[in-house]
């Protein structure tokens, strides 16, 4: 049995429902030529088996081809069909191309833009992050130029610390600051502010993470040696946006006497703390006010040499 195919140009139905139709002829020795409709669906087409749709279908296939020699020979070798008139062809074949698997090296090949990586991601933050320090540093260096030698030495980061041991009455006080100069503060006063934090550690063994703010005057040149300096501190544990009692409160005064910090508690110890050394929370007013003074030497040292001492004192 042979077989031959043509095929009319393709038609475009609604809903984006493409459909062609082809003309096919095949010959036996015992049937002669015998021609079929060919149907050839691509899409979602409503058809199945309601006849109405198949009759619409066929009718406009009959109507785009032409009258007689719609089909030719498969290969270039066989001899072309006789002409078949498309009346005579009663027999329709539906085909549905969804039924078959697409050929994909057909398709377009689609570039995707290639992803950067979190590698990538953290490369860029890292710049970022560098490009800001440098910034931050920059501006340091142009408004508060004595920043960089704060305890009589040049340092590259703008901002000193130190550790002091105060011994009151009460027991001996561990206590870590680490200042820096910051833009914000009261402009009342015509000083220069400072901020930081700063850690205490009680004789009791308990440690208090506080926020540090202070000042010196104004104007200061690149050797803050002799110069008068003021820090104070309140309790900042991790929930104190939910507090209100911020105690302990620390006041001290003193001055720069070269690399170290030489200062005065100014009686804030006796006033934040009781006898044994734990803190103070009642409010009564006829508790009298110490003055008591209690010295500190800050020395240059770590958060480390701090959290050593403190470990090696209370544990």
């Amino acid at each position: 049995m042979k077989a031959w195919v043509g095929l009319p140009p393709m038609t475009t139905e609604p809903d984006e429902v493409q459909v062609a139709c082809a003309m096919a002829a095949f010959e036996s020795p015992r049937h002669g030529f015998t021609a079929v409709l060919v149907i050839l669906i691509d899409g979602d087409d409503p058809l199945d088996s309601e006849a109405p749709r198949l009759n619409q279908l066929q009718a406009g296939c009959l109507d785009s081809a032409p009258d007689t020699g719609f089909v030719r020979p498969t290969t270039g070798s066989d001899p072309a069909p006789p002409a078949i008139h498309k009346s005579l062809m009663y027999d329709v074949a539906v085909v549905r191309l969804s039924m078959f698997p697409q050929d994909r090296s057909l398709q377009p090949t689609v570039q995707k833009k290639r992803r950067v990586g979190c590698l990538g991601c953290l490369g860029q933050l890292a710049l970022i992050f560098t490009l800001g320090a440098i910034l931050v540093l920059a501006m340091t260096g142009v408004f508060y130029p004595w920043a960089f030698y704060l305890g009589g030495t040049f340092h590259i980061l703008p901002y000193w610390q130190g550790l002091g041991k105060l011994h009151a009455k009460s027991g001996d006080y561990l206590l870590f600051v680490r200042m820096e100069p910051t833009p914000r503060g009261s402009r009342m006063y015509l000083e220069t502010n400072l901020t930081g934090i700063a850690y205490l550690c009680t004789p009791q063994g308990e440690r208090f993470r506080m926020s540090l703010g202070g000042g010196m005057r104004k104007h200061l040149n690149l050797s803050t040696d002799g110069e008068a300096i003021h820090l104070y501190m309140n309790n900042r544990p991790w929930n104190w946006q939910f507090i209100t009692d911020r105690r302990p409160h620390l006041d001290l005064r003193g001055h720069w006497q070269n690399t170290y910090l030489v200062m005065d508690d100014h009686g804030s110890i006796s006033n934040a703390f009781q006898p044994d050394g734990s803190v103070y929370r009642d409010h009564d007013p006829n508790r009298p006010y110490s003055t008591e003074g209690v010295p500190v030497t800050f020395v240059p040292a770590s958060y480390s040499d701090f959290d050593s001492a403190c470990a090696a004192v209370y544990r």
